[in-house]
């Protein structure tokens, strides 16, 4: 004849006991003990509890809802109350250790990129160009962009400039007139030593190439393409965020126009291929 066992199912604090022992101390003893020492009393079941007799000591497993041993001891003695006690102090210690072990899924955002980690710079600056014999004056805005104390900027520039006199033939009165206004970007090193700010510039440069004539018989206009390369040096001094500078920058021009006047008096001349820029300033940024 086989005996049969029937276990008694108790749920305390999250676990699920199965009271397999014979004599004491039962299921039901051990989840009111654990009632007593466990914080979330009625949490969800997360886990399993196996109690059973085996030479002469308390048998306790703790198991996961799919059958896999998470922690097991034997308790030896004979005090119901005390092996009641210790097994519920045990087991919520158990379930703490399972809680902190367990994998946790959390949903992060990246930390957003701070404004102070760019560094800007917009200046406007009085030129002055010299091309060939002649000059003229002119004004330029740039703005630079780049990492917060980094080397390498981006710099990008707009510049125009006042009309200039080109003589062409030998009429004491007629004379040709030209400039150019543009847009030039490039990159830009920077060197701050202390207050000082120093600044080493390459830019392409495209630009409107204007013409015109006056003063003699018949005056015309002319609008042109201008490609240009060229680079150039700076210098600041901080005082908060506005940063005075002076600064000198070359340019050559890929293209030379010549200039034509028909007549007894005619002539050609070309319009000058480089030109050198002589500019001061201010400065106003985060650098």
């Amino acid at each position: 004849m086989h005996a049969l066992t029937l276990a008694l199912v108790v749920v305390a604090a999250g676990l699920e006991i199965d009271d397999g022992v014979s004599d004491r101390p039962s299921g039901a003893a051990v989840a009111e003990a654990l009632r007593g020492v466990a914080a979330d009393a009625d949490a969800a079941v997360r886990e399993r509890v196996e109690l059973r007799r085996q030479d002469g000591a308390l048998h306790l497993r703790l198991l996961d809802l799919a059958g896999a041993t998470l922690a097991e001891r034997s308790l030896p003695g004979n005090d119901c109350g005390e092996l009641a006690r210790t097994s519920a102090v045990l087991l919520a210690a158990w379930r703490t250790e399972v809680a902190a072990s367990a994998p946790k899924l959390e949903l992060t955002r990246p930390a957003p990129r701070r404004a102070r980690d760019l560094s800007y710079e917009v200046a406007a600056s009085f030129l002055g160009s010299l091309a060939g014999s002649s000059f003229a004056a002119g004004a330029e805005v740039a703005t630079a962009l780049g990492r917060r104390c980094g080397r390498v900027l981006a710099r990008l520039g707009v510049f125009g400039l006042d009309l200039r006199p080109l003589s062409v033939g030998t009429n004491k009165i007629g004379h040709a007139r030209f400039t150019r206004a543009g847009l030039s970007a490039g990159p830009l090193v920077r060197f701050r030593p202390g207050r000082w700010l120093f600044d080493l510039h390459a830019e392409t440069t495209a630009a409107i190439l204007y013409l015109d004539a006056v003063g003699f018989a018949t005056n015309q206009r002319s609008l042109d393409f201008d490609l240009g390369l060229g680079g150039g040096a700076r210098a600041a001094i901080h005082a908060r965020a506005v940063a005075p500078f002076l600064g000198v920058s070359v340019a050559g021009w890929l293209t030379g126009p010549l200039v034509r006047v028909s007549g007894p008096t005619g002539g050609t001349a070309a319009v000058p291929r480089f030109e050198v820029f002589l500019e001061a300033g201010i400065a106003f940024g985060n650098d």
